[in-house]
């Protein structure tokens, strides 16, 4: 019983710098949607201003 148990522990060790990659690869998706999205949005402003 112990030795399922420190099993279990070294298994869920290894697959946290996995989960940790995974969690910043997220991140940064999410921060480039938000830029994409910001960039939209000044381009629309900028081409619905009138030309002087």
């Amino acid at each position: 019983m112990e030795s399922d148990m420190v099993d279990v522990k070294n298994k869920v060790e290894g697959m946290e710098p996995v989960t940790d990659d995974v969690k910043a690869l997220r991140l940064q998706a999410q921060g480039a949607g938000a830029l994409g999205h910001w960039l939209i949005q000044i381009d629309s402003a900028l081409s619905l201003s009138p030309a002087g």
